[in-house]
């Protein structure tokens, strides 16, 4: 049974939009966490409102690492709070968000007492946190630093 999840945001963290190819090593990542027994949940704003984030999985073969694909134009707690709903089952020490948005994403985590992790690169990567609520649990400066973080009981 997947007792651990991870809640990803796409654009910035997973995917780069301007160059349109994924965030290295994303894909290995993704696969690392799915075979440790991590439930992943992609969780994004797309304000366009169009196909890039389906058509983007497609076209990289990720689809099969995600549980579940939520897409709005913003992001919101009722939202994110839906989707720990539910994962109810899921022991509070083993939820974890990664994204590249302090002001946003590691918020709404923190809030929901998700262990929030902050990728500080690309376009918000100065978008330092403001408020107690916006400091992440751990702060990283590349995906790469998380490789085989997702293996047994290392991140618990």
């Amino acid at each position: 049974m997947r007792d651990k999840l991870i809640i990803w945001n796409f654009f910035g963290t997973l995917y780069d939009p301007v160059l349109k190819t994924a965030i290295s090593p994303a894909g290995s990542l993704l696969k690392e966490a799915t075979e440790s027994g991590y439930i992943n949940i992609l969780y994004t704003a797309n304000p366009a409102d169009d196909a890039t984030v389906s058509e983007s999985l497609a076209r990289l073969g990720w689809e099969k690492y995600f549980a579940e694909v939520v897409v709005r134009r913003e992001k919101n707690l009722k939202d994110l709070y839906g989707i720990i709903n539910r994962y109810h089952y899921i022991d509070p020490e083993k939820r974890y968000l990664i994204s590249d948005r302090a002001w946003i994403d590691i918020k709404l985590g923190n809030q929901l007492e998700l262990k929030t992790f902050w990728l500080r690169v690309g376009k918000y990567a100065s978008e330092a946190p403001r408020e107690g609520d916006e400091d992440p649990w751990v702060t990283i400066y590349s995906l790469a630093e998380m490789l085989g973080c997702f293996y047994p009981d290392y991140l618990i």
